[in-house]
């Protein structure tokens, strides 16, 4: 049980020291900022449509797009850039810790990381599509649209699926 809480103890360091590196912060930003531009695209279309969307239809589209999710992905390698997070105090903690858990540490923190970076991307969707949103578990017919009219959907629009 000692090894758990070790790796708790060391994880919430981890995240005491990068919550004050601009690194993080940065990443967070860029990804945010790269993945608005496809959704702002799939909120126009649903604003011309006149219909309402699905809050997370946002995500769903922006996600499957080619070009925004490998742009998403490179803001998650910025945040993460600092790997395997050595900073002053690390050789404290290395020495006071094992190697096993020392690396079950980082790749909770990683894991961590990944949820909140996602995490703040779907909420931001969310509150994006909330003003012509709803919320239910079935795609929106904007959606739907997209998905079976590909290539009309491209030339007319610039939203494609």
């Amino acid at each position: 049980m000692s090894g758990i809480t070790r790796i708790f103890q060391l994880l919430r360091e981890q995240f005491r020291f990068e919550n004050r590196t601009c690194r993080m912060w940065l990443g967070i930003g860029m990804g945010v900022s790269l993945f608005f531009f496809s959704v702002q695209q799939f909120m126009e279309f649903v604003q011309l449509r006149g219909e309402p969307a699905n809050i997370f239809d946002g995500f769903l589209y922006s996600a499957t797009d080619p070009q925004s999710s490998m742009l998403i992905v490179l803001g998650y390698l910025f945040l993460l850039s600092d790997a395997p997070f050595v900073n002053e105090r690390t050789l404290q903690l290395v020495i006071r810790t094992s190697r096993k858990i020392w690396n079950s540490s980082c790749i909770m923190y990683i894991g961590l990381m990944a949820f909140f970076y996602y995490g703040t991307i779907l909420l931001l969707s969310m509150l994006l599509l909330a003003e012509n949103g709803y919320w239910g578990e079935s795609w929106s017919i904007p959606l739907s649209q997209v998905a079976q009219n590909g290539n009309l959907m491209i030339f007319r629009f610039s939203v494609s699926f």
